[in-house]
């Protein structure tokens, strides 16, 4: 017997800014930076490496802080594939998790094999065409809202297996 089995390949592109999603955006677990060009990833990065107190959602925050991050031979739209580079080249793990709509939930699209004593984990939403990065702040926070509210512990997740851990 031989089963042929074929999928549509899609390459996952961060692109410019998308409104944080309201599910999302009551869990005051991510920084979604308003940017006008395609370097979404990279701000989303050094949103969560380089975190402020006022106007975090702007990217003349972050300006400063650029010339940290080595995006040699990295293209934008930062597709998922080429994020492998990047942690080697800036000695920085990333994870990249999912959401589509409140039934979906957070689900992981990238976990990383690469452990590095920075971490950084990012959340790619999606409006139709467009993809966008948020750097999540509170991974714990953003994953304990999907949990039944009737065990409502404080928990802590895994960043690598998304297990969660009660006090």
């Amino acid at each position: 017997k031989l089963e042929i089995v074929t999928v549509k390949y899609e390459v996952d592109l961060g692109g410019s800014y998308i409104p944080t999603p309201k599910e999302i955006l009551l869990t005051r677990a991510t920084v979604n930076v308003k940017n006008e060009d395609e370097k979404c990833f990279l701000w989303a990065i050094l949103s969560i490496l380089y975190p402020v107190r006022n106007n975090s959602c702007r990217p003349f925050s972050y300006e400063k802080k650029i010339k940290e991050i080595n995006m040699n031979g990295i293209n934008f739209p930062v597709s998922i594939a080429d994020i492998g580079v990047f942690e080697k080249q800036n000695d920085i793990s990333v994870n990249v998790f999912g959401w589509e709509d409140n039934k979906t939930g957070i689900f992981p699209r990238r976990i990383t094999s690469y452990r590095a004593e920075k971490h950084v984990d990012l959340l790619l939403i999606s409006d139709g065409e467009k993809q966008h990065f948020l750097g999540i702040k509170h991974l714990s926070r953003l994953l304990s809202r999907q949990r039944s509210r009737v065990n409502r512990k404080k928990q802590f997740y895994c960043p690598y297996c998304l297990q969660p851990f009660g006090e």
